[in-house]
């Protein structure tokens, strides 16, 4: 069994959505809806990476990726869920990608994927899936929100993604 801090988070947050997306035969399940406000999120964090990688243009590359999904979206006959927040999360995502302070980082790896036992090689009781978004040379673990408010202490100090990142990060 893989499990993974989203899976976690959609499990406390509704059984049912849990049940539909991850139980429930993909044949068998309700037709996914897109949503403009993960495409924002997904497209902030390829414009990222490609800045720190191949030191792209965030912004264009952020552009980019917001035309050409929505554009693949519209073709394949998606239901498309917030089109009426498209133009706005164009431009928070700009914004945030401008005042992002680029020079904050020293990225010795973007995008890290893991999967390991959970809670160690020895008894391992699941697998432990998920993305490190940003894993610094300091060995600072980041974790990019492209939420319109950031979490409070509580929300930060409750995240299971947040403790499954510090365990990953402790076991690599």
């Amino acid at each position: 069994m893989t499990v993974s801090a989203s899976k976690i988070k959609v499990f406390r947050e509704c059984g049912r959505l849990y049940k539909y997306k991850y139980v429930v035969p993909r044949a068998d399940r309700p037709e996914d809806a897109k949503n403009i406000a993960s495409l924002m999120g997904t497209a902030l964090h390829r414009a990222i990476e490609l800045k720190y990688r191949e030191d792209k243009s965030p912004t264009g590359t952020f552009q980019t990726v917001m035309d050409t999904t929505l554009d693949e979206w519209e073709t394949a006959g998606f239901k498309i869920n917030g089109m009426d927040y498209l133009s706005r999360s164009k431009k928070v995502g700009k914004d945030i990608l401008q005042a992002f302070r680029w020079d904050q980082f020293n990225p010795i790896d973007l995008e890290y994927a893991f999967t390991l036992p959970f809670p160690s090689a020895e008894n391992p009781l699941v697998n432990m899936t998920g993305y490190i978004d940003l894993i610094d040379m300091s060995g600072l673990v980041a974790d990019h929100k492209s939420t319109v408010t950031a979490p409070n202490q509580d929300e930060l100090d409750n995240d299971p993604q947040f403790f499954i990142y510090y365990w990953a990060y402790l076991q690599i």
